[in-house]
């Protein structure tokens, strides 16, 4: 046998032996390989961050997204993760912001997230705010919040507030369904319950199923308190989102106070079909309402209004209107409209144009806030 073979095989027979005392090892000491096994997998196991290391984790992600100006597209994400400890140095971040809309926007989603873990502490620090129109957002974010987890502590909250009560009553009705509000409504004040309900119909008309819903509610349940007078605010409310609609849909009431409330709130937004539909619905022509009306609608869409007054002029003088002393707008069309032309529309307390805020007929409506 050769020196090459020889080595070989000299190694052969040692990695065996090897083998095999390991093998034999194992077999007599069981306990001494659970030991090592348990060794090496401790030594394999990557440690787990502490929860506290996890907190400042959030915290540091919100802190790196006000440095970046704000422009995050994970900013709920990133807003959803603080806990309660990182209230007050997220609140010093914030006031470090330049840019304010992008300050109201962050402001807005910490508030939201703070009324999840504190929902009073974050309502008060809400309404300290000195910015008005920031208070109100950040306090209508809170409530947002809030009526979700606790809608009845919510309302309790804002209560006496006429700034906000009526805000805490629309989010609150809105989750509520025809199936489900009267059993809601046990959960409120009794003397508050008729301003829920009086609410929750006007709110029905944003959805269509919701707002047929309703008004088959009312009408199959005579027990209803104030039924007729609850009707009539879901119209009213209908009518200054959807005239044409809401109008088509009255025909099925022979009701002229019905009628005489449409007609009313219609012309504070939509003088333009209200009027078509008035004169449609048989509705003589007369009194300061056609006229305001006639007005608004010709300083909004001029070409249109004196078409439609043109065709009515020679129908009310066929019809003797003109004759039985009633002057709407004016015995001239064109000597008002000239004088409409020089004034320009009516703004609402928010500045705003009438057309184009539903707050101004709202707050007539007895809303409060839009």
């Amino acid at each position: 046998m050769g020196k090459a073979a020889r080595l070989y095989l000299t190694i052969v027979l040692a990695a065996a032996c090897g083998l095999g005392g390991y093998a034999l090892a194992r077999h007599r000491h069981p306990s001494s390989s659970a030991v090592s096994a348990e060794e090496e997998a401790k030594s394999t196991v990557v440690p787990s961050r502490s929860p506290r290391l996890r907190e400042d984790a959030a915290l540091t992600a919100f802190e790196r997204m006000i440095e970046s100006g704000g422009h995050d597209p994970g900013l709920w994400r990133v807003v959803r993760r603080l806990r309660s400890a990182d209230i007050e140095p997220a609140l010093a971040m914030l006031a470090g912001i330049p840019d304010p809309e992008k300050k109201a926007e962050l402001f807005s989603a910490f508030y939201h997230r703070w009324a999840d873990l504190d929902p009073q502490a974050a309502l008060e620090a809400a309404l300290r705010t000195g910015d008005e129109k920031l208070r109100d957002r950040l306090a209508t974010s809170v409530l947002c919040a809030w009526v979700k987890t606790d809608p009845h502590a919510a309302f309790q909250a804002v209560r006496d507030n006429a700034g906000f009560r009526f805000d805490a009553i629309k989010m609150i009705v809105r989750t509520w369904s025809p199936e489900t509000v009267f059993e809601s409504l046990k959960g409120f004040p009794q003397d508050e319950r008729q301003v829920f309900l009086a609410i929750y119909c006007e709110e029905s008309v944003l959805d269509p199923a919701r707002r047929d819903s309703t008004l088959a509610m009312l009408k199959e349940n005579p027990a209803v308190e104030d039924r007729d007078q609850l009707r009539d605010r879901l119209f009213r409310s209908w009518v200054l989102e959807q005239p044409e609609a809401a109008f088509a849909a009255a025909k099925e009431h022979d009701d002229p106070a019905l009628r005489q409330q449409m007609l009313e709130f219609g012309l504070v937004l939509h003088p333009g079909p209200t009027l078509r539909w008035a004169v449609e619905t048989g509705i003589r022509p007369g009194g300061a309402q056609w006229e305001d009306g006639y007005q608004l609608w010709l300083a909004f869409d001029p070409p249109a209004a004196r078409e439609w007054f043109r065709e009515q002029s020679v129908r009310w003088n066929e019809e003797g209107e003109w004759k039985s002393g009633r002057r709407f707008p004016l015995e001239s069309g064109r000597r008002h409209s000239a004088s409409r032309e020089r004034r320009k529309p009516r703004r609402d307390c928010r500045g705003g144009n009438h057309g184009s805020d539903r707050g101004a007929a709202a707050a007539t409506m007895g809303l409060g806030r839009a």
